[in-house]
């Protein structure tokens, strides 16, 4: 099934994930459900292009175009600025590796970030690149303390998170971007937790990229990079294959999961009917909603005010607390020290009620935390 009818109704996008009728998903942070078009374009193109062979060349390359243009409209970028590829990890590596020259390459990170974020600039020490693990200064923001110390140790680039996989808080983007540019620091961002929650700009960084298989609604094995033209006119690609060959400077070597663009073109009519339906903040909507629920009702709160669509209870024994949660029907993500609780456009305020709710029935004992202090690993 595809967008060809578009969903008229909140209730009629709902109705496009089944799933919804078993239980209050709540958890698209971790990965988000199918919706029966994104299901509906993967078969289409198994049985309908697919089955052609290499004939369906000409139509999968017009496909590829389609969405770069549509991905690049919903991050505000211009599509020849966007690239497809495994995954964000992917992409921060091809970044991380493809950066440096024969002079050393300092950047800035935060070791409480995504190991998606840190890790790929660890693995790139060998080819002339140094990573320099920033500490959170009291009361400042994380992307301030990230600049600061890149600013005191002369650090060429910082790269983080758009939106705290723990936490759910958001840098103040177009703040950071104008700070990064003013001193000559390079911003490199993961959107993961952004794109599709809250409305982003791309073009803030000078490397942007995703995974699409959580706010984006689409499926495994596709991501995305945005990158500025004067960071791509730096990198120079460490890995060759037949799409890259010398001298071209695209990160790309090999083939796009056709499959998986397909499901992303009909996940991104969904989120724009979302978007024409006035859904397009709902994420953060029901992220406030929830937030304030459960400050009122006296659980420790890991989610700051300025936050995307995670809202964060910090609390001891997550797994006990989600099995509980999962036997009233509500699904929730558990942390190594707390509750993850993620709604998205095709959620409803009765969802969050309904979790609210079912944590009033979960005895927290001494498992209550008394100030919110969750940083901690976490898909």
């Amino acid at each position: 099934m595809t967008l060809s009818a578009r969903p008229a109704s909140a209730s009629a996008l709902r109705a496009r994930f089944p799933y919804l009728e078993e239980v209050a998903y709540l958890n698209t942070a971790s990965a988000s459900p199918s919706a029966i078009d994104v299901a509906g374009a993967a078969e289409a193109f198994h049985r309908a292009i697919k089955v052609k062979g290499i004939d369906a060349r000409p139509e999968w390359l017009a496909k590829i175009e389609t969405v770069r243009a549509r991905l690049g409209a919903y991050l505000g970028a211009p599509a020849e600025r966007v690239g497809f590829h495994g995954s964000c990890t992917e992409a921060m590596n091809l970044v991380a590796h493809s950066i440096a020259g024969k002079a050393p390459f300092l950047v800035v990170v935060d070791r409480e970030d995504h190991p998606a974020i840190w890790n790929p600039w660890l693995g790139a020490e060998s080819t002339n690149v140094s990573v320099h693990f920033a500490e959170s200064r009291g009361g400042e923001p994380r992307e301030a303390s990230l600049l600061s110390a890149a600013v005191a140790i002369g650090a060429q680039a910082m790269a983080l998170s758009e939106v705290d996989s723990w936490t759910g808080a958001r840098i103040d983007f177009p703040k950071i971007s104008a700070q990064c540019r003013e001193r000559n620091v390079l911003l490199i961002v993961d959107g993961t937790q952004a794109a599709g929650a809250v409305p982003v700009d791309a073009t803030l960084a000078d490397a942007y990229m995703g995974s699409v298989f959580k706010w984006l609604l689409a499926g495994f094995g596709l991501g995305y990079l945005v990158l500025s033209p004067a960071l791509s006119a730096r990198l120079t690609p460490a890995f060759r294959g037949y799409k890259n060959e010398p001298p071209s400077r695209d990160l790309r070597y090999g083939h796009i999961n056709l499959g998986g663009l397909y499901e992303l073109d009909a996940a991104l009519a969904l989120l724009e009917a979302g978007r024409d339906l006035g859904l397009a903040n709902q994420a953060q909507s029901l992220a406030s909603r929830l937030r304030r629920a459960l400050i009122d009702d006296g659980y420790s709160i890991a989610t700051p005010e300025f936050h995307a669509g995670i809202v964060t209870v910090d609390c001891g024994g997550s797994e006990r607390v989600m099995a509980e949660l999962a036997t009233q029907d509500v699904s929730v993500a558990a942390l190594p020290r707390g509750i993850r609780i993620s709604a998205h456009l095709y959620n409803t305020e009765g969802d969050v009620d309904r979790c609210v709710r079912a944590f009033a029935r979960v005895d927290l004992g001494s498992d209550r935390r008394t100030s919110p202090t969750l940083r901690s690993a976490q898909t």
